[in-house]
């Protein structure tokens, strides 16, 4: 951090407020922009934390009453090899060379937006939660063009206030600027803390002065759409419907937000991947649906990121068999007040239940910032969507961050505790659950320890829970060791253990996973070698996957694996894995490989397959899966995705074709073709390896979306 001229930490700059406005076109040469004083220059994370950058960026950034803008100038003496293939949503833009945005509304150091583009003026945003949480599937309203020249190419963006919630009392907001670069690999930013794990998050953010006088307008979105949805399963007639949906959000203050839905609509939702689950435990899904994503931060609780969640969307709007439920109508609201945010969310739904009433659910969440250290939060639902009895489930989870006692360096207390009270036909249930942890999220050594405890009885009715009855100890020791050769900047080593326990005495599972060795060479070229013990004492016999029966023991094996995989920004891509070792009391052997090719920015085509061999002593399993993705795209507003799936346990081929014409960020077109092939035995009627596909069932769905702004 000696180099003169070198951006440092907690940067602060003073913005200046427009009459005018300039069009978003990507031309950066109007009198607009020439009016407007550069931020000054970004500095590298990636690879020489702080040292100066290899390419210049320039960039300028104003606003007007109704939006933020934003102008980059990313100068590149190489353009002709500037990576820009991604254009339809659903890629990942960190394949490509692009340029990012973390705004911080309440300058809270904590929560945040995020929004980045690419030379193919590809729009990716989300949300951030906490400082260690990015939620990609949120879908914010703002514009972008960006044009290539001969040296360096350029970017407009506006970002309307009434994407955002903000603090109207406050001028002052977090801000911060990253660019992506990937020949030669480089990472820059406008203000860090060096390469922490997470560069992104609002507490590294610099500050952005003078935001004032700004509007939503009358702070109304109507989103109207129209669905005609066509199902054919197997053996079944047609069923053809038009369903209508209306969604209205009104923010009455520019920090508070109000939404209602009536009909809800999913039709248009991507397909989940499929799964093979090879343990004794349900898998966790998860959400894709738009309702569900927005304002999904605040309903986050104690960092959960799987067993034990209070609340997970997904419980809601689905069967137990995991189909669609028709959401009758639902209300939400979220907001911030100070340093308060809040979120309630109720929906009424299609009946699931042995008695077929519709089901009400509901859910609240609050959390409080009472200092720069601390933060407290409460959670509370209220329903069960599969039993019509009162099932309520009440938390509280707590987090301390303290950068001084490390020398800058940053140690988090985290915690959380849960109850839950469901009645069941024979009265009353009730347990609980909680957590304590101790975690150090830093650059050159990130760790976690914590403990757990969840009762045998709790079960959160609108959360997620695949263990009960258990106490754990988990965590990660993971070092970054700056090694000074030519091909590569970096070793990591990571460590991840857990271990499970039953409250009644006596342990269940261990495991340790150990990273050996884990380089990324200058070329981005991945290598890596680890190894997993595992320890599962079996105390009730179990059918995997419905093949073999694993009888009661105590196992105790271990796993070998390598992997390697090339630079996902070239032309053509590969990652390999192969494991070798014991599973249960059996021998395994894995292997994947997988494919990418840009043939060029409008056709990508993936592929990738796997094949796992389990040879126990009576027997022995083969599963294989295998999945292409061909993704077209005519423009950054027209695409056509195309997804298809197989393995060999359910016997299933899944096709999913989706094409989007978004004309304008407001209104949309979605056609949705989702097919299900299944191998079946004629004479009994049941899915069998042996026999030819046949077509299980096909959603076709043509859906219009239009989107008033007031």
């Amino acid at each position: 951090m000696t180099n003169e001229g070198i951006a440092q930490d907690n940067h602060e700059l003073n913005i200046k407020r427009t009459i005018n406005s300039p069009t978003i076109d990507g031309i950066i040469s109007e009198s607009f922009w020439q009016q407007i004083t550069p931020i000054g220059d970004l500095h590298q994370i990636y690879p020489k934390p702080f040292e100066a950058t290899t390419y210049r960026s320039e960039i300028k950034i104003a606003y007007d009453e109704s939006n933020l803008y934003i102008m980059a100038k990313l100068f590149d003496d190489d353009i002709a090899n500037l990576s820009q293939n991604v254009m339809s949503k659903g890629q990942d833009i960190e394949q490509d060379d692009h340029f990012g945005i973390v705004l911080d509304p309440f300058n809270d150091k904590t929560n945040g937006y995020y929004f980045a583009t690419n030379a193919n003026s590809f729009k990716e945003e989300g949300l951030i939660a906490n400082n260690n949480q990015y939620l990609s599937n949120w879908d914010g309203i703002w514009f972008v063009e960006t044009k290539t020249y001969e040296d360096f190419w350029a970017i407009e963006i506006a970002i309307p206030f009434s994407s955002l919630s903000f603090n109207p009392n406050s001028e002052s907001w977090g801000i911060n600027f990253l660019r992506e670069i990937k020949q030669p690999e480089q990472t820059h930013y406008w203000t860090s803390h060096g390469s922490t794990p997470k560069a992104w998050a609002p507490e590294h953010a610099g500050i952005v002065n003078g935001i004032k006088n700004i509007s939503q307008g009358a702070g109304v979105d109507i989103k109207l759409s129209s669905s005609f949805v066509q199902q054919h399963a197997r053996e079944e007639k047609k069923n053809s419907q038009l369903e209508p949906s209306i969604d209205i959000t009104y923010k009455p203050t520019s920090a508070i937000t109000a939404s209602i839905t009536v009909n809800t609509d999913f039709s248009a939702t991507e397909v989940d991947e499929q799964q093979i689950n090879l343990t004794r435990f349900s898998l966790f899904t998860p959400e894709k649906r738009d309702f569900f994503l927005q304002g999904a931060d605040i309903f986050e609780f104690g960092d959960i990121s799987t067993n034990g969640r209070p609340f997970f969307s997904r419980m809601l709007g689905l069967s137990q068999r995991g189909e669609p439920l028709s959401i009758n109508y639902g209300a939400k609201l979220t907001g911030q007040l100070d340093d308060t945010r809040f979120g309630v969310l109720a929906i009424n739904q299609e009946a699931d239940t042995i008695d077929n009433k519709n089901t009400s659910l509901a859910v609240a969440r609050v959390s409080h910032q009472l200092n720069e250290s601390f933060t407290l939060g409460l959670i509370s639902t209220i329903g069960a969507p599969t039993i019509d009895k009162d099932s309520i489930t009440a938390g509280i989870d707590w987090q301390y961050r303290n950068k001084s006692i490390l020398n800058g360096d940053v140690v988090e207390l985290k915690g959380w505790y849960q109850n839950s009270d469901n009645q069941h036909k024979n009265g009353r249930v009730k347990d609980s659950a909680y957590q304590v942890g101790l975690y150090l999220p830093n650059e050159y050594l990130n760790a976690k320890l914590a403990y757990t405890e969840i009762g045998e009885d709790f079960n959160p009715s609108l959360g997620f829970i695949n263990r009960a009855n258990i106490k754990q100890i988990d965590g990660w020791v993971s070092l970054t060791s700056p090694i000074n050769f030519s091909w590569t900047n970096n070793s990591y080593h990571t460590v991840i253990f857990d271990q499970i326990s039953s409250l009644n005495g006596g342990t269940i599972s261990k495991n340790i996973f150990a990273d050996l060795i884990d380089i990324t060479t200058s070329n981005q070229q991945h290598f890596r070698l680890s190894h997993q013990y595992a320890y599962e004492n079996i105390t009730e016999p179990f059918m995997l996957l419905g093949k073999v029966e694993i009888p009661t023991n105590k196992y105790k094996y271990h796993l070998w694996e390598v992997a390697t995989e090339s630079d996902q920004s070239k032309p053509f891509s590969y990652n390999l894995i192969l494991s070798k070792g014991k599973y249960l009391h059996g021998e395994m052997d894995y292997q994947l490989a997988g494919i990418s090719t840009n043939i060029n920015r409008f056709i990508n085509l993936s592929l990738e397959a796997d094949h796992r061999k389990i040879k126990f002593p009576n027997q022995t399993l083969k599963i294989n899966s295998a999945s292409a993705k061909v993704n077209i795209a005519f423009s950054p507003q027209l695409f056509w995705n195309n997804w298809f799936q197989y393995n060999n346990v359910s016997n299933e081929i899944g096709v999913y074709s989706r094409l989007v014409w978004q004309r304008t960020p407001l209104n949309s077109f979605n056609f949705v073709l989702n097919q299900s092939y299944i191998k079946y035995d004629n004479e009994m009627n049941r899915q069998n390896s042996h026999s030819s596909f046949s077509k299980q069932h096909q959603d076709t769905v043509i859906k219009l979306t239009y989107h008033w702004r007031y």
